[in-house]
This record gives C-alpha cells, structure tokens and sequence, in this order.
C-alpha cells in the first residue's frame, strides 16, 4: 500500500504543477492578449485619423480640382472671346480696308478720266464715261437732262446671283459674260420716264459677300427703291433671303419700294426654286415680284420700271415725304451749266455715308 500510495502523492504532485503551470500560462496569455488589444485600440484610432486626414485632403484636393476647372473654363472663355473679338475685327477692318484701298485707287483713275473729259465737253464732244470699273463702264451725256426726279436704288443679294449682270444689262443693254465679284459698291445711273416723267435711277449694286456686309450696309440708308435678288438654279440664294429682307427693312424708311427678282431665268432646265413658292414669299411680305435674266434681258426694264412705278405713285398719294433725307428721292435738280458736270454726276456723294 504504501507504494501506491506515493505514487498517488506523486501523481498528485505533477497534476499541480501542470495546473499552476496552465494557470501561469493563462495569466501569460492574458496580458499578452490584453496587450495586443491595446495595440489593436491605439492601431485603429491611428488608422481612423488618417482616414479622416485622407477625407480632409480629398476635399481640399477635390475643391482645387473645381477651382481649376473653373479657371479653366474661364481661360476658355476669354480665349474664345479674344479669338472672336479677332475674328469680327478682321471681318470688319479688312473688308474695309480692301474697298478704301479700290476707292482710292478708283478715285484718283476718276479724277485724271474726269479731267480728260472735262476738256472733251469743253471742246464740243458732249459726251464723258465714267469707269467704276474697267469692264463696267457706263456712258451718260453732259448735256442737261430734263428730269424731274432722282430715285436711289440699291440691289442686294448673295454673291454670284448676277446683280452686277442685272445693272450693266439695264444701263448698257449688254450682258457681261465674264463678270468679277463686286469689292464694296458699284454704281451705275440711267434715266427713264415713268408715267410721263423724266426719273433718273442712282443704282447702288452692293457685295453679296459677308466679309462686305459691314461696308455696304452703309449704303441702304437712303434708298427710295431696292431690288433683292436671288438665283433660281441655287436654292440656298434662296434661302437666304429672309437675312437680305430683315437688313433692308431694319435699314431703309417704312416706304422703301423691294422688289423680289429671280434672276437667270434663261436657265430653266435648272430650276431649284419654283415660281409659285417666290410669288407666295413676295406676296406674305408684301413685296413686288418678277423674274429675270440678264443674260437674254427678259424683264430687266421691267423691275427697275415697276420700282419706280410704285416710289411715284407713293410720291402722287403723299404717302413719301421729299422733305425728309431717308426718302431716297431728289426732286427737280439744277441742270448742269457751262457744260461742266454738276453735283449729280459725281454719284460717289449721293447717299454715301462713308
């Protein structure tokens, strides 16, 4: 017995050793534990300020962000506005500077083929031209004329649809094949009896092309007559219309007689624009109305005489004010004397505003 029984003791012995051995293990593993969830604690507000410092920065670096793109848009705009500012200052000064630099030029050829035939008139001949262009010329005689009227006409239009063709056939009863693009304003003159008077026409033909519209607006304030004519083969003239009718009725007086000419009407296997669709756009914006062509002359006379027809009967009815500066329309002027040219013949000063 007393064997086992130190066995027991024994066995007894070793069972708290490896109890105290746990416990210490245990109480070990504690503080380790509650070590590491101390760091854990100290790790994870650590963590959660940088979070929030990241947030912080997002925000400051997102408010950048649209502060930059707002600069951006900015400089964007000013760009635009420089480059547009640009752009219309070139459309107007050069242009300009194009028709000052001709009118100079035309001018002084003018003002040596005036002086020439100056002498001419003196010297018996009667007769004098004018060259507003080399291919353009257009006879009148020095004698005085018996007019009773001067109306002012201007023919508008976009470019290419045969307005200068329209001019030089009513005033030279010539068609001009090869016909340049008009730089500023030509000028033409005839004179015609309408219902019984003798009615001299000043024809302002202007530039269809846009770089020119700054000039030759200048040129609508004043006229008793417009013509506004378009292509019948190009339905974009056409088209355009509506722009040439606003700028002549935002420019010229409430009694400006337009009248719509379809021109090239010799070309009627190309047709774009029937007749019926421009008679119903000339009726809805109370506009006279015809169709032409200068190249055969088919009723060429016939617009330039029917404008006139109606600025007359506007003058009869009272309705046209010759008193007033905008009404296009000089009555009775003096004749020219000594056989010198008076101030209607130098067409450069009637109506123009540059």
């Amino acid at each position: 017995m007393a064997p086992e029984h130190n066995n027991v003791k024994l066995l007894q012995f070793r069972i708290d050793q490896l109890e105290f051995k746990v416990k210490k293990q245990k109480l070990s593993h504690n503080n380790i534990t509650r070590s590491k969830l101390l760091q854990i604690d100290s790790l994870q507000t650590k963590v959660t300020a940088l979070v929030e410092e990241v947030k912080a920065h997002k925000e400051t670096v997102k408010e950048l962000k649209t502060k930059l793109q707002f600069s951006q848009d900015e400089l964007d705009t000013i760009k635009h506005q420089t480059c547009d500012s640009e752009t219309n200052a070139r459309k107007v000064v050069e242009p300009l500077k194009e028709y000052l630099d001709s009118a100079v030029s035309r001018l002084q050829a003018d003002l040596e083929k005036r002086q020439a035939e100056e002498k001419d008139v003196q010297n018996g001949s009667g007769v004098y031209r004018l060259d507003r262009h080399p291919d353009r010329s257009i006879k009148m005689t020095a004698a005085p004329y018996n007019y009773s009227y001067i109306f002012k006409y201007i023919i508008i239009g976009d470019m290419g649809v045969g307005k200068s063709c329209l001019l030089h056939q009513f005033t030279e009863k010539k068609f001009m094949a090869d016909c340049p693009h008009t730089i500023g304003v030509e000028f033409g003159t005839r004179i015609m009896e309408v219902n019984g008077q003798k009615v001299k026409l000043q024809i302002w033909d202007t530039a269809g092309q846009e770089r020119f519209r700054a000039v030759t607006r200048s040129y609508y304030r004043g006229a008793a007559g417009a013509l506004m004519v378009y292509d019948i083969t190009r339905r974009s003239t056409y088209n355009h219309l509506s722009s040439w009718l606003t700028d002549a009725r935002n420019l010229t007086n409430p009694n400006t007689v337009i009248i719509l000419i379809g021109n090239k009407g010799d070309l009627e296997a190309q047709r774009d624009v029937t007749y019926e669709e421009a008679k119903q756009f000339a009726e809805e914006n109370g506009l006279l109305f015809l169709e032409a062509s200068a190249k055969t002359g088919e009723n060429v006379e016939e617009a330039f005489l029917e404008a006139a027809k109606r600025i007359y009967q506007n003058i009869q009815d009272g309705s046209l004010d010759l008193n007033a500066a905008e009404s296009g329309v000089q009555h009775k002027p003096s004749a020219p004397q000594g056989g010198r040219l008076n101030a209607d013949s130098q067409p450069a000063k009637e109506g123009c505003s540059c």
